[in-house]
């Protein structure tokens, strides 16, 4: 019996929900226990490259630190990672209401974000450093 990759694990929605300079986030389904994920999918560069040594250095440097904070509640959390031919994935927590960046931002366009900046920031700030 052949075994299932760990792709295979995962059903991908269409569009992704974020992406970076070499990287795309996607909503996903994980056929494990059937929950949202968000699985990053960090491209490689074609052949055995200088590039692609740093992409890999930073895919496992990134995947330490979501590692060593599994307890913290302020970090995303991290389910699955492995490798593709063509990609370095990283499975996390999906966060419905998206990215610290999106929350400002929207608080910003409700205006929301003037009632209460100092507080807002302060609770932030505490959130960040812990």
């Amino acid at each position: 019996m052949q075994s299932k990759s760990k792709e295979e694990n995962y059903i991908l929605f269409e569009p992704h929900i974020g992406e970076g300079a070499s990287s795309k986030v996607y909503k996903c389904l994980d056929l494990s226990d059937n929950a949202p994920k968000a699985l990053k999918k960090i491209l490689k560069v074609d052949g055995i490259t200088k590039r692609n040594e740093e992409i890999e250095k930073r895919y496992e440097q990134e995947v330490n630190l979501l590692t060593c904070n599994q307890k913290c509640e302020y970090v995303i959390k991290l389910y699955d990672h492995y490798t593709t031919p063509t990609y370095f994935c990283i499975v996390m927590e999906y966060c419905k209401d998206g990215t610290l960046q999106d929350k400002i931002i929207n608080k910003f366009a409700m205006g929301v974000w003037e009632q209460s900046k100092e507080v807002e920031v302060w609770n932030i700030l505490k959130c960040l450093l812990h």
